[in-house]
């Protein structure tokens, strides 16, 4: 194994094969062959690093349909006309698991022990943040928040944006709806608001436009069971400790890849498989370098590229220049859409897998 990172963090490429070359706005794209594997990647300048975003697969974290709000990398393209398209973070059902900000509106909160990948104006970087939150009724009484646009399981409060379409919460359950001053959950600040319907009994229910639908089970459904429409409410978030000033947009993922441009692979504190990384298969990638410009990278499975295990990713990573780097999803999920069509062969027989959310350019 050591002759192999040595070889990829000194050795030239076997072959490359620039498919596309310059992209717009100063993208560039490169193909290669590393071993046994096919190599994609994309380096986006700092100036533009703003304009990779992340999305949720049919713009909301649910829908009534059979994908639960999963789409494939050429459907999330194709809807959001992405210049270019990848898989994000790993998902249950619709719901990514980690957490993500898209133009620093709060969409996942973040998954305990998991890391994330922030970036905007200052370049990307690694972070691990928890998120507080609490709501604050009429009559000064404070109830912790643990949810945010997910199912909400026995014991727990959680808050529905818009961005979720669907607020979910088994009976015995209170649903919340609030006419809210802003529809979009902030990294940091608070969110008033006025409620306007108190119900239970249900198991869903659709969020409407301008509305935040809170819900909660257990101990926490009494208080919120006492309001009244009418009753003005706040919710207040913050990351603790803070992301960096400047930043737009964080995906989750895991684990991390890179620190300080050395190999930091460590499996012990992010509760995943460790099974994974002594496999190669197909895998997504993203970075940061020096001068504040992203890599993304997107390891094919298929035909004559046999996959990348993680540590060989990580070597990747940090001959490509890499200051800190980061997993994303792999497997059938990765897959890599550039201008008008995908440039990766899936992994999955039957074709591209559905995805929860994605990384697009545009």
């Amino acid at each position: 194994m050591f002759a192999l990172l040595v070889a990829l963090l000194t050795d030239p490429p076997v072959a490359a094969t620039p498919a596309f070359g310059n992209l717009d706005s100063g993208l560039t794209y490169r193909r290669e062959v590393v071993g046994n594997a096919t190599i994609h990647s994309v380096t986006i300048p700092r100036a533009a690093a703003s304009r990779l975003i992340p999305v949720l697969a049919g713009r909301t974290m649910f829908a009534e349909n059979r994908l639960q709000g999963r789409e494939t990398i050429s459907d999330v393209a194709r809807d959001f006309d992405a210049v270019l398209a990848t898989n994000g973070d790993f998902y249950y059902g619709g719901m990514p698991q980690g957490m993500m900000v898209t133009s620093q509106e709060l969409v996942r909160r973040p998954a305990r022990n998991r890391p994330a990948f922030a970036w905007g104006i200052a370049g990307g970087t690694i972070v691990e943040p928890e998120w507080r939150a609490a709501l604050r009724l009429p009559n000064r009484r404070t109830i912790r928040v643990s949810g945010l646009n997910e199912s909400c399981s026995s014991e727990m409060t959680a808050v529905n944006t818009p961005a979720a379409a669907i607020a979910y919460a088994a009976p015995p359950s209170v649903f919340i709806t609030v006419r809210v001053n802003r529809s979009q959950f902030p990294v940091a600040g608070a969110v008033y608001g006025r409620v306007t319907c108190v119900e239970s009994g249900r198991y869903w229910k659709p969020i409407p436009n301008g509305h935040f639908v809170i819900t909660g089970r257990g101990t926490p459904s009494e208080p919120l069971a006492a309001l009244e429409p009418g009753d003005e409410i706040a919710l207040e978030s913050r990351l603790d400790p803070a992301i960096p000033a400047g930043t737009r947009h964080v995906i989750g993922g895991g684990p991390v890849l890179v620190r300080d441009r050395r190999m930091a692979i460590d499996w012990s504190p992010e509760r995943m498989p460790t099974a994974v990384p002594q496999e190669p298969i197909a895998r997504t990638a993203i970075g940061a370098k020096e001068d504040g410009s992203l890599l993304l990278v997107v390891v094919e499975s298929s035909g004559e590229s046999k996959g990348i295990r993680l540590v060989d990713l990580a070597a990747y990573m940090i001959r490509q220049g890499c200051m800190e780097a980061m997993n994303l999803d792999g497997s059938g999920c990765s897959g890599l859409w550039l201008r008008d069509r995908m440039v990766t062969r899936p992994s999955d027989s039957g074709g591209e897998r559905p995805v929860a959310n994605a990384l697009i350019w545009r």
